[in-house]
């Protein structure tokens, strides 16, 4: 579903992501995992199209859109939480989750409106109970789920996370992180970039781990837990 072939960008002379190759099938969950400083995020801009790219090749539904402008990608599926969420503080939850479907304003009708609405609720019910309520007065674990709620009214088929469990509680990362995986569940494909190692494989079926904005490390889950180096660097094992 999405494949990166050799993929390096950076800014000026300055190379963050270098020579990335990576693979996430339809369906699949997938993790980007490393230290701080590591190039995640730039990966995640450079699928967006919001990194400038030096080389390689960004093909995503078997179409290639290394050079499709980062608003334009949004229509071919792909979803975005930024990291540190991002939510429109002085507007209520309801806005900012509508902000979501922007895109689809032309085809969304009052119903189908409403039914993906509806669909974040029962994914998130602590939004139900909060939709009026200005989003910059929320806990940082519900301003999660509404960034999380908002890319999913896009209706992508395929979300890229960027280091949803930062700066929550250990019980609120629990709540986020079976909500990823119940999204996983009815068909979205999940690219998660964690350092929060332990909690990411629990989720996810395979990993990459970057170091200096390459490729260091890559295997299954159990691959990634039983290798000395994740274990020691990561893991504190």
């Amino acid at each position: 579903m999405l494949n990166l072939h050799n993929v390096s960008g950076g800014y000026g002379r300055r190379t963050v992501v270098n020579d990335i190759s990576i693979k996430v099938e339809r369906g699949e969950t997938v993790a980007i995992l490393g230290a701080n400083t590591a190039g995640k995020t730039s990966l995640i801009r450079a699928i967006l199209g919001l990194l400038p790219r030096c080389s390689g090749r960004i093909e995503f539904d078997d179409a290639d859109i290394s050079s499709v402008p980062a608003h334009k990608r949004v229509d071919f599926g792909l979803a975005c939480v930024p990291e540190g969420r991002h939510v429109f503080s002085e507007m209520s939850v309801l806005d900012n989750l509508l902000l979501g479907a922007y895109h689809r304003r032309r085809q969304l009708s009052e119903q189908i409106r409403q039914s993906d609405l509806e669909d974040c609720f029962r994914l998130f019910p602590r939004l139900a109970e909060r939709q009026h309520q200005k989003a910059g007065t929320l806990s940082g674990g519900e301003q999660q789920m509404v960034a999380i709620g908002r890319a999913l009214m896009a209706k992508p088929s395929m979300l890229l996370l960027d280091e949803p469990s930062h700066g929550l509680a250990p019980l609120m990362v629990a709540e986020v992180h079976a909500a990823i995986a119940e999204v996983n569940r009815k068909g979205i494909s999940v690219l998660l970039v964690e350092q929060n190692v332990s909690s990411a494989l629990k989720i996810v079926s395979r990993g990459y781990v970057l170091e200096s904005g390459r490729v260091a490390v890559s295997g299954t889950t159990s691959e990634l837990s039983s290798n000395d180096e994740v274990r020691r660097t990561y893991l504190g094992i």
